[in-house]
């Protein structure tokens, strides 16, 4: 099929075909075409995502190794290429990942219904240094522990750090209700039922976030446990965690990616980039659930 011409509002009617050339980044033989009326050529790679890009034979196996607890800096050692290379794919992997998320979330509903339970919560980490906290905040599905959504948001530093990172860096902004009630704003309006179900800790302002996104829906607050050390203190030490899934979520975020991990060398250098990272994940992460889940249900066809 000859697209039309990406150059001048001529259809594919004034397009010819104008042979082949060898793309070098993949070995790949692209077809050519030039427009009679714009005097221009192009290839059926304009139209493509990677159009442009001299590595592209390293976007799945990176996007792969994003969810393997691998830093950037062993990411660029390993497909032999620069740093720089690796930063710039990021935020290019992550807007397909929320392309995909957003389009996933449409397609899981209409094939296994509507979301009806939830549990959120806020995953504390930082950018450089402990004296820059960040709050990850992460909406699952109680059942299959789908990620609805998160947010990433700058918070000032507390405890004992508080006033050496005044004393530091000044006093530091807190965004995390903002970035919050955008993150539930959206899903209000987009995603989500006005009759939910919430499940969360005891934190003082998610009982005003709800109320404000989702008057209708029923909120059930539990109080907190102390962590266990396999989580990283997610996982908690009780019997029966009414929060599993979302402490489960959070404890694999620290094991998958080095740079949540709270004894590592790895640490995020702008939020931003930990944005793209988590939106990489989640995307994997989604859909390695939805696999097991189709898997299960073809095993019970076959009964």
């Amino acid at each position: 099929m000859i697209p039309s011409c990406p150059n001048c509002p001529a259809g594919s009617d004034s397009v010819i075909r104008n042979g082949h050339y060898l793309r070098r980044s993949d070995s790949r033989n692209i077809q050519s075409f030039y427009c009679k009326i714009c005097k221009k050529y192009f290839s059926s790679a304009t139209f493509s995502d990677c159009y442009r890009q001299k590595k592209r034979r390293i976007n799945e196996p990176l996007r792969d190794l994003l969810t393997k607890r691998v830093s950037l800096l062993d990411l660029a050692r390993h497909f032999n290429v620069s740093r720089t290379t690796i930063k710039r794919r990021l935020p290019f992997l992550a807007d397909q990942a929320r392309r995909r998320q957003t389009q996933f979330l449409i397609d899981y509903q209409n094939d296994f219904g509507s979301f009806e339970k939830l549990q959120f919560d806020d995953l504390i980490t930082h950018e450089h240094t402990k004296c820059k906290p960040l709050s990850v905040t992460m909406v699952v599905e109680e059942d299959t522990r789908i990620v609805v959504g998160f947010t990433v948001a700058k918070i000032p530093a507390f405890g004992q750090l508080a006033a050496i990172s005044r004393e530091k860096y000044g006093k530091r902004a807190d965004h995390s209700r903002l970035k919050r009630n955008a993150l539930f704003d959206t899903l209000a309006s987009d995603v989500l039922k006005p009759d939910m179900v919430f499940r969360t800790d005891q934190h003082q302002h998610y009982p005003v976030v709800i109320k404000a996104h989702f008057p209708h829906a029923q909120h059930f607050t539990h109080k907190g446990a102390k962590g266990s050390s396999s989580g990283q203190g997610e996982m908690k030490k009780i019997g029966r965690d009414p929060l599993f899934s979302i402490n489960q979520t959070l404890a694999m975020l620290r094991d998958k990616m080095s740079r949540l991990s709270r004894r590592s060398w790895n640490t995020t250098k702008k939020p931003e980039n930990l944005a793209h990272h988590l939106a990489i994940y989640i995307d994997a992460h989604n859909r390695d659930i939805v696999e097991k889940m189709t898997k299960k249900l073809m095993k019970k066809m076959a009964l």
